[in-house]
């Protein structure tokens, strides 16, 4: 059954009660994303006698992609309950939540953040690995990169970036205005050319250096302007965010 508003309550409820999930508390990333649209549903649940045992929550997106228009979805909460009272079959009920979504035409399903046995699922059901890996670059600076880089400016603040992008790149930026992330736009003043991306930030676990962090690059306008501008968006995380870290797919 799809997940409509009218279902969004006993849905936050249903998972609220899973201890499993660190947000158990905050479920508005699945609920209440600017991109969200109407044709699209937040998940698909299992109901038993009106109960809900099961939730598969689904984050639509629509991009551009090379002048196509590209439809996508990403998995994100997928449980079955395992209470008693259901029989140990239960959990058999998982791979029917993905149902309505291989059944799709002209969309890419993916699951950024599966665990061991929802991995397993997927390749059952066809899915392929991208990548496991990630690249971790030091983004502490070892001299200046300002001189070197004459021309390009790293700027941070959202509503700076916006009047520099195209209506593609601002419509991304206000999607993820409300979101925990870090935007940035590197610039060349003379020819216009940038680059703009989006981030996460997390803090490096060790009493030696709590305040140093990572930044994780989600999303980049230009990579290959990016990667000829990256000492110089390293320095400017490092001074203003002290970001130890770089990470990338």
């Amino acid at each position: 059954t799809e997940v409509r508003d009218g279902m969004v309550a006993r849905v936050r409820d249903f998972l609220s009660k899973r201890k499993e999930f660190g947000l158990s508390d905050n479920w508005d990333p699945v609920f209440n994303y600017r991109w969200k649209q109407d044709k699209f549903p937040y998940g698909y649940v299992i109901l038993d006698k009106d109960e809900i045992i099961g939730f598969l929550g689904t984050i639509f997106s629509e991009r551009t992609i090379a002048g196509e228009g590209l439809t996508s979805c990403n998995i994100c909460a997928w449980v079955v309950d395992d209470a008693s009272h259901l029989g140990p079959g239960a959990r058999s009920l998982a791979p029917a939540l993905l149902s309505p979504l291989l059944k799709m035409k002209n969309t890419v399903v993916t699951n950024f953040t599966p665990n061991e046995r929802a991995r397993k699922c997927c390749e059952r059901l066809g899915f392929r690995s991208l990548e496991e890996e990630q690249v971790l670059v030091s983004a502490i600076p070892n001299h200046p990169v300002w001189r070197r880089h004459g021309g390009c400016d790293v700027i941070l603040d959202p509503d700076d970036i916006d009047q520099h992008l195209n209506e593609s790149e601002r419509n991304i930026l206000n999607d993820h205005r409300d979101l925990k992330c870090t935007h940035f736009l590197i610039r060349h003043r003379r020819s216009n050319r940038y680059c703009y991306g989006i981030g996460t930030t997390g803090i490096f676990k060790r009493k030696m250096t709590p305040q140093w962090k990572w930044f994780s690059i989600c999303h980049a306008s230009d990579p290959q302007f990016l990667a000829q501008n990256i000492e110089l968006l390293k320095q400017r995380l490092w001074t203003t965010q002290r970001t130890a870290v770089l990470r990338y797919d």
